[in-house]
């Protein structure tokens, strides 16, 4: 009998499809191969101590359950894999079209460009005020607001460069500054910027989806919050 196990030592999950072999590499045992191993055992059994009961329905249960959840996990691999082709066919059809997404900097490709958005206050403010700041530091645009009441506010600047006397704000990058007086207090806000979408890039590594803005910049595809 020393060249087949007992049955009173169960083939448990981990031995049917995680054995370690000599060189450390998983072996896999597979249902036929269960089959036999198990036929042989019971074959070869003590016949002064035959298997219970119990112990044989425990194995056949324990070896159906591996079964069980090797499928479930097949089924959730290809579900994952078609949830992630869907969501990617999804994001493609975005390019081209302006998104609303949480920015602190943005990049203006055409001279006398929009730059409109909206900002969420979380409690009524005062003293809103909206600027946008070249690469030199210097603010070229400012939008205020005496008073904001609790919700989303809409905001456009003026396409003006208050800074060069009233010409057409020009291309490049900037950064946009949010701040209010909440509860008495100055507070710094986050303004959800329009942008356009110019192409989609699909991370397979990370599971993610990044939408390509003008300038390099990224944005995540669950950033967004409006699409227009």
């Amino acid at each position: 009998m020393s060249g087949i196990a007992s049955l009173q030592q169960p083939i448990t999950p981990d031995r049917v499809q995680g054995n370690q072999s000599s060189t450390g590499q998983t072996q896999t045992l597979g249902q036929d191969a269960f089959l036999k191993l198990f036929t042989a055992q019971l074959a070869n059994q003590d016949p002064t101590d035959p298997v219970k009961n119990e112990a044989f329905v425990a194995q056949l249960a324990q070896f159906s359950s591996v079964e069980n959840l090797t499928a479930v996990n097949n089924k959730m691999d290809v579900l994952a894999g078609f949830s992630a082709s869907n969501q990617a066919l999804q994001a493609t059809s975005l390019v081209g079209k302006h998104v609303l997404a949480p920015t602190k900097e943005l990049t203006l490709e055409n001279a006398g460009d929009d730059v409109s958005g909206q900002i969420n206050i979380p409690s009524t403010a005062t003293n809103l005020k909206i600027e946008l700041v070249g690469e030199n530091g210097v603010t070229v645009a400012t939008q205020n607001t005496s008073r904001v009441e609790t919700g989303e506010f809409k905001f456009t600047l003026d396409k003006k460069d208050q800074s060069q006397g009233g010409g057409d704000l020009a291309s490049g990058n900037y950064k946009i500054k949010v701040t209010a007086i909440i509860n008495g207090k100055s507070q710094a806000l986050e303004a959800a910027v329009k942008q356009e979408v110019q192409s989609v890039t699909i991370d397979r590594n990370q599971g993610s989806i990044l939408l390509n803005l003008p300038g390099g910049k990224t944005t995540g595809i669950n950033q967004i919050n409006k699409i227009s």
